[in-house]
């Protein structure tokens, strides 16, 4: 099948049009490894499907080549079209379908979805992180500050009015059920009624994708109208019913990456079991992803293609292994030994996207997953039996209180209590589970998966020290002195103080100590002096600075400061040294913008007094 070298021609062409050799060698090694692997057993007839898939791939390239290439930014004060919403910020594409993210709306109303808007604004610094990287990639050149935008008015097209009336519809009935619920989360992916503590609590445990409408809405939605028809000896019925719903659900949320995966699996399922032909999962995921990157320019580096089809190819790779070595005679245990490994393909492979992807992960993801995934399919069975029946709300709040309460734990004992591991530490601990899912699958093609089974008991402990270990392994400094925004924070003898008065009381949960995590070696006998050379990272926010309650010697012995000022200040890294000296400041000052305090953040106790 000449698939999946159209979609690895196409991948490492880009990227190395992008400058991404390191990622565009990766994806070379998987086409040869792949073109290897089809050679031992695929007929001589075939070779000429594969010369086919590289050369239809190049070809591929060559029509997004012009994009990847452009450098220009777009105009500042233009007319365009609203791409996408996000909960502080928009994309606005124009008529040569070049992007650009707005951001800085502040209290201004978001505008919706493929509204047409007049905007003008100030170009602003990206951030570097992968996020930025793969958003440029995907065609969002620039980042820009609004100034002043303003929605034109326009007749919205019949498919737009029946889908904003379909979702003032779902949005009216979720409401009913309470501020707390989360509902439009599960069933259309709205995440807009959460609060930001519970956001940042469920990104943690890594359960946003249970808000991320895919295959189990599809699979649930098709599956309502099929059994039913199926028990009835109508199967053709059912089908046709349940594909004409699943592809209504699909403009109804207007053709999400995840979801259209999902549908485009069904939909060519369904052909080719019309067909009476048989297609394998990979070749219908390469299929897939060709389909959504034609329909979707630029979209295969997206992060919500990465994630959805990254996570999608580990289960293909991954479960029969591990199924293999959790398998019971038992037919409860073995249905336990499915779910297990399930969760550990998808679980495990995802920890390592995101710590590539967005430099962090948590191994306890994994339990969560484990125990809360089952609770999903409840969920939303109830949620689409609460639109006819009422009466399910119950069930509805029954687990509503279940997920809240598991991401209210999290946020008050684990998000607090367990610091970020130290990144070379959770580094060399992410490699160590990469190395044994390698292991896994060389097993696998040597038919020796019995000596993974037989050694399941030694392995499973030994991976989950290595998952937990960077977390356990921090340590803490006996001093540290931090300068924000308007006063001096010193942290000493497990205490955190301003002007002389404790910061914290002995009574709240948060614990000073955890404020500040370390991967240094501290201890009492070390000097004021050395520490500050240690631990003197000192943060100044300019928009809210009061230099009259330092003292004269407040920034002495800070060994780097770093100055968070507004976009708009224009204030340079020089001219701050030079202000900051009259404070004692000798070292050399780097100046961030506001934004990327919320990657550079202290810990939670922190975040929440500021």
């Amino acid at each position: 099948m000449p698939f999946p070298y159209i979609f690895f021609t196409f991948l490492t062409l880009s990227l190395f049009r992008a400058g991404f050799n390191v990622a565009a060698g990766v994806t070379a090694l998987c086409l040869v490894a792949w073109l290897v692997y089809d050679l031992r057993r695929t007929p001589k007839q075939f070779i000429l499907a594969i010369i086919m898939g590289l050369a239809l791939g190049a070809w591929l390239f060559s029509l997004r080549s012009v994009a990847l290439s452009d450098t220009s930014e777009m105009p500042t004060d233009a007319t365009g079209r609203v791409a996408a919403v996000s909960r502080r910020s928009v994309i606005v594409e124009s008529e040569g379908g070049r992007r650009l993210r707005l951001i800085g709306f502040g209290k201004m109303p978001l505008p919706q979805k493929h509204a047409q808007v007049t905007y003008r604004c100030e170009l602003a610094e990206v951030p570097p992180s992968t996020f930025a990287t793969f958003e440029r990639l995907s065609g969002t050149r620039s980042w820009c500050r609004v100034k002043a935008l303003q929605v034109l008015p326009a007749p919205p097209g019949k498919v737009i009015e029946l889908r904003q009336r379909a979702l003032s519809f779902l949005q009216s009935r979720f409401e009913a059920l309470g501020e707390r619920s989360l509902a439009a989360a599960f069933l259309i992916g709205d995440t807009g009624d959460l609060a930001e503590n519970e956001l940042a609590a469920f990104r943690d445990m890594g359960l946003m994708h249970l808000f991320a409408v895919s295959g189990l809405n599809i699979a649930l939605l098709f599956a309502l109208l099929y059994l039913p028809f199926r028990a009835l000896r109508l199967p053709a019925v059912g089908t046709l019913l349940g594909f004409a719903v699943a592809s209504a659900f699909l403009v109804l949320l207007d053709f999400p990456v995840p979801l259209l995966r999902a549908w485009l699996f069904m939909a060519i399922a369904v052909l080719m079991r019309l067909l009476d032909r048989r297609i394998t999962s990979f070749t219908l995921l390469f299929i897939t992803a060709i389909i959504v990157e034609v329909l979707f320019p630029l979209s295969t580096f997206s992060m919500s293609f990465i994630l959805s089809f990254g996570v999608t190819a580990a289960i293909l790779v991954f479960y029969e292994p591990l199924y293999f070595c959790f398998a019971s005679a038992n037919r409860w245990l073995n249905f336990a030994s499915q779910h297990v490994a399930l969760s550990l393909a998808a679980g495990l492979p995802a920890m390592l996207l995101s710590h590539l992807l967005f430099g962090s992960a948590n191994p306890l993801s994994l339990i969560y997953n484990l125990l809360l995934v089952p609770f999903s399919g409840l969920y939303l069975f109830s949620a689409l039996l609460y639109l006819v029946l009422p009466p399910a709300a119950h069930v509805l709040h029954s687990l509503d209180w279940l997920y809240l309460k598991f991401a209210a734990l999290h946020g008050d004992h684990a998000m607090r209590l367990l610091p970020a591991a130290e990144p070379l530490a959770r580094a060399v601990s992410f490699i160590f589970i990469a190395a044994l899912l390698v292991t896994l699958i060389y097993l696998k093609f040597r038919g020796r998966l019995w000596s993974a089974r037989r050694n399941l008991r030694f392995v499973m402990p030994v991976s989950a020290l290595a998952l937990a270990a960077p977390w356990f392994l921090v340590t803490y400094p006996t001093y540290a002195f931090y300068a924000i925004p308007n006063k001096v924070w010193i942290y000493h003898e497990r205490k955190i103080v301003t002007l002389g008065k404790p910061v914290f009381a002995d009574t709240e949960k948060t614990k000073p100590q955890f404020c500040f995590p370390w991967s240094g070696v501290t201890n009492e006998q070390e000097s004021i002096k050395d520490l500050y050379k240690l631990h003197g990272q000192c943060f100044v926010f300019t928009g809210r600075m009061r230099p009259d309650l330092w003292g004269a010697t407040a920034l002495l012995d800070c060994r780097m400061l770093h100055v968070y000022q507004s976009s708009k200040t224009k204030t340079t890294a020089n001219d701050w040294k030079a202000l900051f000296s009259v404070f004692g400041y000798k070292g050399e000052v780097t100046v961030r913008r506001f934004y990327t305090w919320y990657g550079d953040r202290l810990g939670n106790c922190i975040k929440e007094k500021l």
